[in-house]
């Protein structure tokens, strides 16, 4: 019976053994050890809280929202996909095997699970520090330095849109969603009480700039939109919400937001969706068109910046291929190329994606990669940055992110590359521009 009982013992402790193994103890830092890695600057600190947390949301119950100063976002959900995409994550966020690395989340748990799967991914155990208490300890005491994106309130969650819902029918914002076409996604599901707005709504050919000031809020008021009502966008793909966004920006609305996620947020969260048309309920007036002249750039108007630039920096948000001139892009433009002196700001893998501004689950990301990238190329915030791309799409997209992280100057070139190559007179430039 002893031998027995021995015997059950010894492999019982067999069993243990892998399970301890596979669940390292970090280093535990209080409050006062986590200001000394602040500003000591002693590794990578990552939030691997959800992305609106991080970006300046309070949780229910927290006093304050945003993270830590430097932090990268890393949720403890795109840890779980031990995928490519999440190791071209890790590189880009200057995450590496062998650098220190602070980890704070909403829990204590939910930081130890993430140093779990960080190990598993290579990370050595004594590299890795978490913060000791849940992240609330560190919003409730004033004192503790937090930062947010300085416009995080125009990228809004699932869970804010699903709360202002209930509010009383006036009070609650309008949901639109944007897409080329006569919205067949849009007709298979849709977040209750959301219209459909086809982006023809804003725009038009051959060029595709955005339509007449006038004709814009004939539009929209037409989709029941006015300049004095929130409105909410979500588009499939984010491009084309983006695109509606900026021409309702320009022509004057007060509150209009970006649903981060989109649709595949707003089901990941678990609610409901509807099927079918909502139809519009139009408005008698958009109302005062006050235009947003310092957003909107024309032809002619590039060209005079162009000849004295001062602190304008034109930014190419093509892809790659697209700015080399491999590629054109599109099968209606001819011309390869971009404009001579544009600096590559990012994109995404083609002229219908911008994964670079793009978390694995399609929220929008605000980590610091982008902004390393483009203080790398100059493209600071003191200077007056000039998006464009193809036809609007990306550029919208891109002045959108610029102003959600503080960019405070920021313009789309409307015609984009579209109509830059359609005049012969232009010139052309190929290749990467030196450095």
């Amino acid at each position: 019976m002893f031998q027995r009982y021995i015997k059950l013992l010894c492999t019982s402790l067999l069993l243990i053994s892998p399970l301890t193994q596979a669940s390292p103890t970090p280093q535990v830092l209080d409050n006062s050890a986590t200001m000394q890695w602040l500003y000591q600057d002693k590794g990578v600190i990552i939030d691997v809280r959800d992305s609106n947390l991080y970006n300046g949301w309070p949780a229910p119950g927290e006093l304050r929202g945003g993270h830590l100063p430097g932090a990268e976002n890393l949720p403890l959900s795109w840890l779980k996909e031990d995928t490519d995409e999440l190791a071209k994550r890790l590189a880009s966020s200057n995450i590496k095997p062998g650098s220190p690395l602070l980890i704070y989340g909403s829990t204590p748990a939910q930081s130890r699970e993430a140093v779990k799967l960080l190990h598993q991914q290579g990370f050595p155990i004594k590299q890795l520090h978490i913060y000791r208490d849940p992240f609330s300890v560190w919003a409730e005491t004033p004192s503790l330095p937090l930062t947010h994106l300085a416009n995080y309130q125009a990228l809004v969650s699932a869970a804010w849109l699903h709360r202002e819902l209930k509010k009383p029918a006036e009070q609650r914002p309008l949901i639109v969603e944007a897409s080329y076409g006569k919205g067949l996604k849009y007709l298979l599901a849709h977040i209750p009480g959301a219209i459909h707005l086809n982006t023809d709504s804003v725009e038009s050919g051959p060029e595709w700039n955005l339509l007449p000031p006038q004709k814009l809020a004939e539009n929209m008021a037409k989709a029941g939109l006015s300049r004095d009502r929130t409105i909410v966008l979500y588009g499939q793909p984010v491009e084309a919400a983006a695109r509606v966004l900026f021409a309702l920006h320009y022509i004057g609305a007060k509150d209009v937001r970006l649903l981060n996620g989109g649709l595949k947020a707003w089901e990941a969260a678990g609610f409901a969706t509807d099927i079918g048309a909502v139809e519009p309920n139009p408005v008698t007036s958009f109302g005062k068109i006050t235009l947003k002249h310092q957003s909107y750039i024309t032809l002619d108007e590039l060209k005079k910046l162009q000849r004295d630039p001062g602190n304008m920096r034109l930014v190419s948000v093509r892809s790659w291929p697209e700015y080399l001139g491999e590629i054109s892009g599109y099968s209606y433009i001819k011309g390869k190329g971009h404009i001579p002196g544009a600096i590559w700001g990012h994109s995404g893998t083609n002229k219908d994606n911008v994964v670079d501004f793009l978390n694995p689950d399609g929220t929008l990301r605000t980590d610091s990669f982008i902004h390393r990238a483009w203080s790398r190329a100059g493209l600071t915030p003191d200077k007056h940055l000039i998006f464009y791309c193809g036809t609007g799409w990306r550029a919208s997209l891109t002045w959108f992110y610029a102003n959600l992280i503080g960019y405070p100057e920021e313009s789309v070139y409307d015609g984009g590359w579209l109509q830059w190559s359609r005049d012969k007179t232009n010139r052309i430039a190929l290749g990467a521009l030196p450095g």
